[in-house]
Parts: C-alpha cells; structure tokens; sequence
C-alpha cells in the first residue's frame, strides 16, 4: 500500500468512525460504565479482563528472555501466538500457520511508533500477502503483536472493527492487513491531535479507563496502554452494536 493510499484509507475509516464515537463518554457513561467487569470482578464472564494482566506480565517475561539469549525467538512467537490464541474463541492450528511468518513478527518488539508499525508490517507481510501467519486471521496476529509491544500495537477482530463498519458479519471486512493498518494508524492519530475536539473527547475518555484499569485489583502491576485503553472501549461499545 502506497503512503497515499494509506492516508486515503485512514481518512475514510475516521470518516466512518466519527459518525459514531463523539459521545464516548455519555455512551459508555463511564462515570457508572458498563465497561464492568472492571468493577465487578466476581463476574465469572470477566476472563477476558481478568486474564490480560497475568498475558501481559508472561509475555514480557517471554520477550526479555529472547532480548537476554536465554530462549529462541521462535519459541517465544509460538508460546505467545498459543498464548493470544487460548484468550480468543478459537485454537492456534486450527487452520494454515506459517511458523516463519509468526517468527518474523517478533520483529514488532523494536517498533517506536506508528509510522515505524506500518512499514513494519508492509515490509514483514509485503503485498500480495493476504494471508495472516496465525491462523489465517489478522485479528490474531493483532494480539500477538499487542502483547510483544502494547504501546504501539492495538488489537483488532470483529467487536471493535465494528465501531468502523456496524455489519454483524463484518469478517471479510475485518480480515485484512490493510484495514489493521489504517486502524493502527488512526489509534496514534487520536492520540497526537490536540486541535481536533473528537479525538479531544476520546482521548480523555481514555484517561478515564486506565484509571478504572489501574483501580481494578489485578491491574495494579501491569501499565495500561493508551493503545489498550481505546481498544477496550472500542471493544465494549463494539458489543452494544452487534446486535
């Protein structure tokens, strides 16, 4: 993909984006959130909150010991990818997995910034590469990707991609490195515009869940991301859309 055509792709998914999100806060309404189970943490449907700070933690410790030589990287990309994959509703194998493809993203461990993401990704999955290395499904390669370097890489699958294209079986849509891409772009965008009063609102909505991710008792040793903290209010408005 061309940088104009990227920036095409970026303009017209905030385009799609901005019809829905302005009202974060009073939508979500954080101040009493339905982002629960952060506050709920008896809920036995949480596992998919209560879960990420023990990932996050075993991955980092994965990616030092690949950084110090005490493991090969190709073991730490296949533990991680079976790790992002036991918190998705599907298993790593299940379909075609290319074992050089997910050992060549490791390489999302020394990206910077958004800019750095994206060449990253064009150069390591270089068109007419359509297929993900994990499992045919971007989705997964996103998880595996946030959980090497959470600063810089969101996740993405169908819950948030609805916020950009509200049809329940966005898949196809969703499926895509492109569209990964542009989204990874975009989340870096809202956090870099000052001057531009939706990003403005999104991004104090942030702020406000990674207090509730910090006030939450599992969290309490794990930094939330800016990246995680957008993605989890994507996701959970994501929900309220697919129905």
């Amino acid at each position: 993909m061309t940088p104009e055509q990227l920036m095409a792709a970026e303009e017209n998914i905030v385009l799609e984006y901005r019809t829905g999100l302005p009202n974060v806060i009073n939508e979500l309404g954080l101040n009493n959130p339905p982002l629960m189970p952060l506050n709920r943490p008896e809920d036995s449907n949480n596992f998919y909150v209560a879960s990420y700070p023990s990932l996050h933690k075993a991955s980092q410790i994965l990616c030092n010991q690949v950084r110090s030589n005490q493991i090969l990287q190709l073991h730490t990309m296949l533990t991680l990818a079976t790790l992002a994959f036991g918190w998705m509703p599907q298993r790593l194998g299940q379909y075609a997995t290319d074992i050089d493809g997910i050992e060549a993203a490791f390489g999302g461990i020394n990206i910077n910034d958004a800019k750095e993401a994206v060449v990253f990704l064009q150069n390591t999955f270089p068109e007419p590469v359509l297929v993900s290395p994990t499992n045919n499904s971007w989705s997964g390669l996103s998880k595996v990707l946030h959980f090497i370097n959470p600063s810089i890489f969101p996740i993405w699958d169908r819950k948030v991609a609805m916020n950009f294209h509200p049809l329940k079986n966005n898949q196809n849509w969703t499926n895509r490195l492109s569209r990964y891409i542009s989204y990874i772009s975009w989340c870096h965008l809202v956090f870099a515009s000052n001057n531009n009063t939706d990003h403005v609102t999104i991004q104090q909505a942030v702020s406000q869940v990674q207090t509730l991710f910090v006030d939450y008792v599992r969290y309490r040793e794990v930094e939330i991301s800016r990246v995680r903290a957008l993605e989890f209010i994507l996701f959970a408005r994501g929900k309220t859309l697919n129905h």
